[in-house]
């Protein structure tokens, strides 16, 4: 039920908005990288302003494509990386960029003269409005092996609850995720009652521990005071999916269950899935397809385009 079109990129894109305008989730583009092997034609030495010409005209056309909560995937290498994210960003908006992922697309290295073996390229993310979703990906088999506890609802792991990354883990960036939990012996836990002092910008403990309750705050092995992941509402509410143990130098910590998701994990910033070499699974597939690769020197690995597109809010 697709359509395909065989034709000049700019007039393809202005012919099919007048049918698909606004209608479309997702776009994934694999532009020229533009590198000395495949520099394209251009005129006075400005090669870099005439590349951006090409992208923005056609990139300004595709926008419109879109629809409201729809996202744009574009594959780069180094060489046109820095431009093209400047340019997407002044045609989306600061706020539209979701992110970059970086590829390990050819893990036996490019060579080069100078420098670095190159064996990565980028995978940018943009959205057109607010409303975008990112999509997950399917889980690894190691991460699937972490989640090795089963109860009711499904399997789980425990992970600590206390906050660890980002200028947002702080107490002085969130004040009311700052407060302390009682763990028993039996490593059972509750939430003490509090009231929150605006002035002091702090709670004050209304109800103290017993006897056998240790106060646990969110306070990294470093001695920076940290958050918790939840409000104490949100943690009142689940008590029954957490509990109180000694870490690894025996301070209790506070962890929480980790669900496996059924729809996958979020995607990070670092892709280095066998499947995503495009030596080993681009090439090759043309290979096995016609016994040749058509003269088609750098074909993406269908698994890296399927992985931008899942990402991108459609099912491959």
């Amino acid at each position: 039920g697709g359509l395909l079109v065989h034709g000049e990129n700019w007039q393809a894109l202005r012919l099919i908005n007048q049918k698909y305008g606004g209608r479309i989730k997702c776009i994934y583009i694999d532009p020229p990288y533009n590198t000395d092997a495949s520099a394209i034609l251009y005129k006075n030495g400005y090669k870099d302003s005439s590349w951006l010409s090409l992208m923005g005209d056609r990139l300004q056309v595709s926008i419109g494509l879109l629809e409201e909560g729809g996202i744009l995937s574009a594959a780069i290498d180094d060489i046109e990386y820095p431009y093209l994210q400047r340019l997407l960003y002044r045609l989306f908006s600061l706020g539209s960029s979701l992110g970059t992922a970086v590829v390990r697309s050819n893990p036996a290295g490019r060579s080069t003269p100078t420098g670095f073996s190159s064996s990565h390229e980028y995978a940018m993310f943009f959205s057109k409005t607010s409303d975008a979703t990112v999509g997950r990906l399917p889980r690894t088999e190691a991460q699937d092996k972490r989640y090795k506890l089963q109860d009711e609802v499904g399997a789980y792991e425990w992970v600590n609850f206390r906050k660890h990354g980002g200028a947002n883990a702080y107490r002085t960036a969130r004040p009311r995720l700052y407060y302390p939990i009682y763990a028993s012996d039996s490593g059972r836990i509750r939430v003490p009652g509090v009231i929150w002092d605006e002035s002091a910008g702090e709670y004050q403990i209304v109800d103290q521990p017993q006897p056998s309750e240790t106060v646990v705050w969110p306070i990294s092995d470093r001695g920076e005071e940290k958050t918790w992941k939840w409000g104490r509402e949100s943690l009142v509410a689940n008590l029954s999916d957490f509990c109180a143990k000694p870490n690894r130098i025996n301070e209790t910590n506070v962890y929480m269950k980790s669900r496996k998701r059924w729809d996958g994990v979020l995607p990070s910033t670092w892709w280095d899935k066998k499947t995503y070499s495009a030596s080993e699974h681009g090439t090759r597939t043309l290979i096995d397809l016609f016994g040749d690769a058509l003269g088609f020197p750098f074909p993406k690995a269908p698994g890296l385009v399927e992985d931008c597109i899942r990402v991108s809010g459609c099912e491959s």
